[in-house]
């Protein structure tokens, strides 16, 4: 088993490599659209940046599971203090010529009759707690990763769709466009039909022509040409 402090030291390098492969694999995946792709690559910096930030807080979560080990040991040191405290209760009540060595066999006794035991007792006790601890962080360091709000795979997961989704936004943005321009361009026609035809209900009535009207070179010319005075009258 690993020390914590290996363990804490390899958490980035690890995780990093591990990342790094994962987003190579999705960049080479030629069944994914290169579009998509490209995409992906101009917005490698937002996965790191939230893959860093995720790798800090679980170094943080570690560190805390490290300062909390560190202080179950003057838990560990009371609970053996009250196991040997009846041993040294005796060994004080010795007094007189040969007082320590009577006073440091009296504790030997004491710590030989209940040694093996007590150091059963913490140990199980810590190993208890330890478990408790250890079950704790690992379920902290999956909700870093898969918070639905603030999980930084939601996160990444959240930044491939917004880009999924902007490419689909300028497609349907294409083809819409094109819908309207062809829209558009029909509207136009009719208008412009509608016009011509009205232009030439004026034009046949018009005094007298200046010269011939290039732009209307399908209208058909009128077989007589009508004064003013004939459309007064009409």
């Amino acid at each position: 088993m690993r020390r914590v402090p290996v363990i804490k030291g390899k958490i980035r390098g690890t995780g990093l490599t591990a990342f790094t492969i994962w987003v190579k694999k999705i960049w080479d995946d030629e069944e994914l659209p290169q579009s998509f792709r490209d995409l992906l690559k101009a917005s490698a910096y937002k996965l790191n940046h939230l893959f860093e930030k995720y790798i800090a807080d679980v170094r943080e979560r570690v560190s805390m599971f490290q300062a909390t080990s560190r202080a179950k040991r003057d838990t560990l040191q009371r609970a053996m203090a009250d196991q040997m405290r009846p041993g040294y209760e005796a060994a004080m009540r010795h007094t007189g010529n040969g007082m320590m060595a009577k006073q440091t066999k009296e504790i030997s006794a004491h710590a030989a009759a209940i040694g093996h035991e007590m150091f059963e007792t913490v140990r199980d006790s810590l190993e208890k707690q330890l478990a408790g601890d250890i079950k704790q962080v690992s379920s902290d360091i999956a909700r870093l990763w898969a918070d639905p709000n603030i999980g930084c795979g939601t996160l990444i997961r959240g930044e491939m769709t917004r880009l999924s989704n902007r490419l689909c936004a300028k497609k349907v943005k294409r083809k819409t466009s094109a819908s309207i321009s062809n829209e558009t361009k029909d509207q136009l026609s009719g208008a412009i039909s509608a016009w011509r035809s009205e232009w030439y209900r004026v034009f046949i009535r018009l005094p007298v022509a200046t010269g011939p009207l290039e732009e209307f070179e399908e209208v058909e010319p009128a077989k007589k040409a009508v004064k003013m005075e004939d459309v007064t009258a009409g």
